[in-house]
Parts: structure tokens; C-alpha cells; sequence
């Protein structure tokens, strides 16, 4: 499989080029265009397992994660035919597309909207973000990418990476993924209402790795935008 990204920095699109059978995960709604005898299905965040109890689990998981949060109740599997094919994707957002290659063993967790695409034989699982998040505004779920394979991610604005050693606070809002040697520990934000929103978190990353964080928040656009919208 290939990908090429066009468009850059601020309006990107992946063309994937698939070999004969190859297959590509993608997040719900990403599709742009695709050869017409690629086969689209749908993907309940399975990890790869193929057991009954397997898939029951992830479309419970899935439900839950549309009732709870609003996030996309499944991914979508793109599987080229004999002679391969093509697909583009994009991302919701205005904003960089970084791919991040995952090694044997290694695993990363991503937060809702960085995920475009990865690899057919990634595994996704969801990972849950603690339950501060459940009286927050916070995501409930975020996702959990690991196996070896590569996995292309969206940022609102810029990508950055952190390296972190020790103890890192990131926003938020503007945190995107971080590897599996990271502890993440949420913290609410005191006695800065007047430089950042009432409801504004920290993410305290833990540990010794890389986190990847995006410049723009989705919150603070939105927060932009709702005062000139209709009422």
C-alpha cells in the first residue's frame, strides 16, 4: 500500500494506492472518492479478532460511545480487488496529516477526530479516558491504536511532538496522541478564568515517550463560531 498526501499543510488529502486485496481502515465519513470496484464495509473497532464475543463487545462499544459522546458509532474497511485500486480520505478539519509507524508491540492512544487511517491489520480498540470525563466535556472514549503497521493522523492546525521525560501538562484541547509509556492524569484548571475557558483541562503526561499535540482547538473554534450562527 501507498499513500500520498496532497494538498498540504492546511487542506490535505490521502490518495491510497492498494495493492492486489490490500485493505485500509479509515474513520467514519473520511471518504473523498474511491475506484469503483473497491469494496467498502463496515468495522466495529473489532482489534482484528474475529470471535462471536469479540465483535459483540466492540459494537457495544460502539453504541456506547455514539449514545455517551457523539463520536462515530464504527470505521469503515476500504479492500481493493485483485487488480488493487485506489481511495482518497481527508479529514474533517483544516490541518496537518502525519503519519506514525508503529513497531512490533508498540501502542499509542489517540483522542476522537485524530484518527484518519492505518494499516488493515492495525488494531483499534477503544481506551477509556477516565471517568472525570463522564461530567466534563471531555471525550468518554479515546482510541487505542497497536500491532505493527501505519497509522495517519489529523490535527486541528499544526502537528508538534513533545518529547516527553519526567512530567509534561499539555491542553486538552490540544493534545492529539500519546505512546502507551505515557501515564496521562487529568487536572483541572484553577485560577485562570480570566486567560482560558471556565471549563478548561490539563492533561499531565507521565512517564518517557513522545506525545504529538495540535496547535488550533476544536473548542475554542466553536466557542468562535456560535456566536455568529442563528439562534
Amino acid at each position: 500500500m501507498k499513500a500520498i498526501v496532497r494538498h498540504e499543510p492546511m487542506h490535505p488529502l490521502v490518495e491510497f494506492e492498494l495493492g492486489p486485496n490490500e485493505a485500509v481502515l479509515a474513520e467514519a465519513g473520511s471518504m473523498v472518492a474511491r475506484q469503483g470496484d473497491v469494496k467498502m464495509s463496515i468495522a466495529f473497532d473489532a482489534a482484528g479478532e474475529a470471535t462471536f464475543f469479540a465483535r459483540l463487545r466492540a459494537l457495544l462499544v460502539a453504541v456506547l460511545r455514539k449514545w455517551v459522546s457523539g463520536e462515530h458509532f464504527h470505521a469503515n474497511r476500504f479492500s481493493a480487488p485483485s487488480a488493487g485500486g485506489w481511495v482518497w480520505l481527508a479529514p474533517a478539519l483544516a490541518g496537518e496529516v502525519r503519519k506514525l509507524t508503529l513497531l512490533a508491540g508498540e501502542t499509542w492512544t489517540l483522542v476522537p477526530g485524530a484518527f484518519v487511517a492505518s494499516d488493515a491489520h492495525v488494531k483499534l480498540r477503544p481506551r477509556f479516558a477516565g471517568f472525570g470525563a463522564l461530567f466534563s466535556r471531555d471525550a468518554v472514549f479515546w482510541l487505542e491504536v497497536s500491532g505493527e503497521g501505519e497509522v495517519w493522523l489529523a490535527g486541528h492546525g499544526a502537528i508538534d511532538v513533545i518529547e516527553v521525560d519526567g512530567s509534561h501538562i499539555v491542553a486538552v484541547d490540544h493534545l492529539l496522541a500519546f505512546a502507551a509509556t505515557l501515564r496521562p492524569k487529568m487536572r483541572e484548571t484553577k485560577g485562570s478564568a480570566f486567560i482560558r475557558r471556565d471549563d478548561a483541562r490539563d492533561v499531565e503526561l507521565v512517564g518517557r515517550g513522545r506525545a504529538l499535540v495540535q496547535a488550533r482547538s476544536v473548542r475554542a473554534l466553536i466557542a468562535w463560531l456560535s456566536p455568529c450562527l442563528p439562534e
